[in-house]
Order: structure tokens, then sequence, then C-alpha cells
């Protein structure tokens, strides 16, 4: 099963600035997305700028190693690792 986090094509890839895009784009790589990108399509008044952005995002977010929760823990975030070792690994104790 593959998961699509999608970036908000009404706000954010229009209206937002080229750091907000590519902090989101990598923010859903992090958290897992197996395929990053918009709902539908492209509002228009999207700038290039913003579309960079988003492809510079894909190219430089190294892609999480979903066996590794340490290194989950480290690329994520501390809360969300520990999240996903208790929820996800059945309680693994360290």
């Amino acid at each position: 099963m593959s998961i699509l986090g999608s970036l908000d094509v009404i706000d954010l890839m229009p209206n937002g600035t080229p750091e907000q895009v590519y902090n989101r784009t990598r923010e859903c790589i992090l958290q897992g997305a197996d395929i990053v990108g918009t709902s539908c399509g492209l509002s228009f008044g999207t700038s290039l700028e913003n579309l960079r952005a988003y492809v510079r995002a894909c190219k430089e977010t190294p892609i999480p190693k979903c066996d590794d929760v340490e290194d989950l823990i480290r690329q994520i975030g501390v809360g969300i690792g520990r999240n996903m070792k208790e929820n996800v690994l059945g309680g693994m104790q360290e």
C-alpha cells in the first residue's frame, strides 16, 4: 500500500512562500508519505518558485527507513518516533 501526502492546492501552493512549500513537502516525506503531491492539480497563480521548492525538497529530503525506529526518531522527531514505537511496533521496550 502506498500513502499519498498531499500539498494544499488551494492555499499553500498559490499563496505560500517557497520556504513554506519546501518545509511542508519535507514534512510529508519525513512522516512516511510514499507519494508527495498536490491533491488534484495546481491552482492558477502557483509560482514557478513554489514548484521549484517542491522539487528541491523531494530531491534533498532523505526517505526515512521504516524498519529503523531510531533513525525515525532522529528524522521525524522524538514525539512521533515514540508514538510509532509504542503503537505501531507493539510497545517495544528499550
